[in-house]
């Protein structure tokens, strides 16, 4: 009988988690843990930069000098290639059309464009373009100053870009 109940003992000590061996023991000195943390800043260094061509010094004020293109042609670091960074293009006025506005203030708003085949129009009736940084690609925009009078004057026409990284 008291084999069955040395065994039934320790069978209900091993079950209810109970530990027959002791803990094991840490020797040495016991000293304060050390650590180290390192801080790791990861950048794109990527930009966008806009450029203008087609444009002289000076036009006549009178229809019959034909349609003028302004050209504005974004160019990119090589580092935005290998993220697929879209970026945004669009001018001053409503919807983002672009415009011719001269020092007095008279505003002719621009509305034909002619894209190159790496951007797509933003909503409909808009001066607002996107796409997407590819190595190779034709990007620019061109504002197209239709064949008709326009007040003596000198004029400016702004685009303005933004880069948004992924």
């Amino acid at each position: 009988m008291k084999k069955i109940s040395i065994i039934a003992s320790l069978v209900f000590s091993l079950y209810s988690g109970l530990s027959i061996a002791a803990d094991p023991v840490i020797t040495g000195n016991k000293g304060d843990i050390a650590s180290a943390t390192a801080k790791l800043k990861f950048v794109n260094k990527c930009s966008l930069n806009l450029s203008i061509s087609g444009i002289n010094d000076e036009y006549q004020a009178n229809p019959g000098r034909g349609a003028l293109r302004v050209t504005f042609t974004p160019t990119f670091d090589n580092n935005c290639t290998n993220i697929n960074a879209k970026y945004h293009i669009w001018g001053d006025g409503i919807n983002n059309k672009f415009q011719l506005i001269n020092e007095r203030g008279d505003k002719y708003t621009l509305s034909e464009y002619f894209v190159g085949n790496e951007l797509d129009r933003v909503g409909t009736n808009t001066g607002h373009f996107s796409g997407t940084v590819k190595k190779g690609g034709n990007y620019r925009v061109q504002a197209v100053i239709p064949d008709q009078y326009i007040k003596p004057g000198i004029y400016s026409i702004t685009a303005h870009g933004v880069m948004v990284l992924p």
